[in-house]
């Protein structure tokens, strides 16, 4: 089965998502539609999680052994968080963090916004991976008999 090509769709989102900020940022739309910067968090989530299961499946980096959904879906959310927390530290530091005068609702909707959009991420990549059928296991080197991480 011909491989999907991850790389192209986080390619794809990237450019969305930085063409919106850079847009938002140069006219100000962040201030005028309050919901872009959530939507912007949402595509961020997504291209970060899906460029992060690219490079643990389908890269030469590290090829991970995933199987069940919720190992894609647990691998992006908590990747996602992670660099989340520090772009929310960023926008803090530099004083960016957009025109909420509540801090802590902004943070804590970007940051389900990114969870939301990982999740996503981990969905798509799982959905749309080469799935191995059970009459090529014994072609399959990772396959086990019995694999928990299979359930």
């Amino acid at each position: 089965m011909k491989h999907h090509p991850f790389l192209l769709s986080f390619l794809i989102v990237f450019l969305i998502t930085t063409a919106i900020h850079t847009s938002a940022k140069v006219y100000e739309l962040y201030f005028h539609l309050v919901w872009l910067d959530l939507f912007v968090h949402l595509l961020a989530g997504i291209g970060l999680g899906i460029f992060v299961l690219w490079a643990l499946l389908f890269s030469s980096f590290a090829p991970a052994r995933f199987r069940a959904p919720w190992q894609f879906v647990m691998t992006s959310v908590i990747t996602v968080c992670v660099v989340g927390v520090f772009w929310e530290l960023f926008e803090w530091q530099t004083g960016s963090m957009g025109p909420s005068n509540n801090l802590v609702l902004d943070t804590t909707l970007d940051m389900l916004m990114n969870i939301l959009g990982a999740v996503l991420a981990g969905w798509y990549v799982w959905h749309f991976q080469p799935h191995t059928t059970p009459t090529t296991h014994d072609h399959d080197p990772l396959y086990e008999p019995g694999d928990p991480d299979l359930l």
